[in-house]
């Protein structure tokens, strides 16, 4: 494969009797990181693993800051225990140290890279009949700061530390309408700010810009699909309205550097749900309608992942083809319409559909998925389109979606196997 900085072109064709939707094949463009080395059976297995133990163990998160070292969060679902993982440039320990024991609570699920090595997650305490949501950041999650009173929705961060909190007032449980608020924090890591009100919603997402200092979220009402944008001189937030739809859900944001942003979500149809985007094209512009993005299967109720550079936008989801599977779906634009294209290179994957990196130093990652065998493959994805799915994991033994993470200049894979009543942790 490329690496890092290399364009390539690459055909994306569906199989041979496959749906008419996408007979016709077009070649499209995408800055490639370079992937993990293919890898057999025999070999993953010879990869040291970061952690073993009971079916209880899982990867609650996984982040690499510019530095490209990777960093993972493992939890214990049996004794609450949460340890941080970090490695070096190959992936053998640097440093394994128990962070916090969360007896009763929500558990971390999610590790945010934040700046060169810095991290960012959060978790939901309960202390006798006291609640405590802790936002925990540092090279060692060392750092802790509550936000009582409220629920951590989403947590964005870039390459200089600058990093945003979308929170939302009241319990973690619950559907319904409550206020939503935004925290936000300069470079360097310091302290996140007092919580800024931007609204009343449902869901959402937030976004910080790589490089300029921009935070955007984009909310779901009762009323349909709102943004929120931090103005950069009194740094109070404006929102605009760009869909009436009370159907929608699971919004997804892109930003980019020059001003543009898009936003994806799902919205509820008969046999299903179909996936809708709406683009603002340079800062201060108006968003286009929304449009559907041209695919015959169901979106999957699960958040797509957006990634937006210069002119382009890319989106990475999953279809539900009914009888034919749910498989990886990637979508992109440039000035014209939405483009989509099943990817047939791939097996069809489980329920759980597949995973994509958030991204944080470039406007490209790594996605993955998980066949019903339980094989893992993986496919550079971007806002240029996709690279081919291939095999990184010959095990049958994966039952969970991989976690992954870019930054730096390579992407990290988590692959977490279970054999019998045993839990095996790769990272590569």
């Amino acid at each position: 494969m490329p690496v890092q900085g290399t364009r390539v072109t690459m055909l994306l064709a569906p199989r041979s009797g496959s749906m008419s939707t996408f007979a016709r094949a077009t070649a499209l463009s995408l800055v490639a990181l370079a992937l993990p080395q293919a890898a057999s059976a025999d070999s993953i297995q010879k990869i040291k693993p970061i952690a073993t133990g009971g079916k209880t163990l899982e990867v609650a998160g996984l982040a690499t800051g510019s530095s490209g070292r990777p960093a993972a969060l493992l939890v214990d679902r049996r004794t609450g225990a949460v340890t941080l993982w970090r490695g070096n440039e190959g992936a053998a320990t640097v440093s394994r140290q128990k962070i916090a024991t969360i007896e009763f609570g929500i558990r971390p699920n999610v590790l945010r890279a934040a700046g060169k090595t810095g991290l960012l997650t959060y978790w939901r305490e309960y202390r006798g009949e006291r609640e405590r949501m802790i936002v925990a950041s540092g090279d060692r999650l060392q750092t802790r700061q509550r936000f009582d009173g409220y629920d951590v929705v989403d947590i964005a961060a870039a390459p200089d530390g600058r990093a945003a909190l979308l929170l939302r007032k009241g319990k973690a449980y619950g559907t319904e309408v409550r206020e939503f608020a935004v925290a936000t924090r300069g470079p360097g890591g310091r302290a996140f700010g007092a919580p800024v009100a931007i609204g009343k919603a449902r869901s959402g997402q937030v976004a910080v810009g790589r490089t300029a200092d921009t935070v955007t979220a984009a909310l779901v009402s009762a009323s349909g699909v709102t943004v929120a944008e931090r103005a950069t001189v009194d740094r109070s937030f404006t929102r605009a309205a760009i869909a009436d739809d009370a159907h929608a859900s699971n919004v997804a944001l892109g930003v980019g550097d020059s001003g543009r942003i898009t936003v994806a979500w799902t919205r509820s149809i008969v046999g299903g749900r179909q996936l809708v985007a709406a683009t603002r094209r340079a800062a201060g512009a108006a968003f286009d309608a929304p449009a559907a993005v041209p695919v015959k299967a169901a979106a999957l109720d699960q958040a797509p992942t957006v990634y937006v550079d210069g002119k382009r936008d890319g989106i990475v989801w999953a279809g539900d083809f009914g009888a034919a599977g749910i498989w990886p779906v990637v979508s992109s634009r440039g000035s014209g319409a939405w483009k989509s294209y099943f990817r047939t290179d791939s097996s069809a994957a489980g329920r759980e559909g597949v995973a994509a990196s958030e991204p944080f130093d470039n406007a490209f990652g790594i996605a993955a998925t998980t066949s019903k065998s339980g094989r893992v493959k993986t496919a550079n994805v971007g806002s240029g389109g996709s690279s081919r799915f291939r095999t990184v994991n010959g095990s049958r033994d994966t039952r969970t979606l991989p976690r992954v993470a870019a930054g730096g200049s390579k992407p990290w894979i988590a692959v977490t196997e279970t054999r019998g009543k045993r839990t095996t942790i790769r990272i590569f």
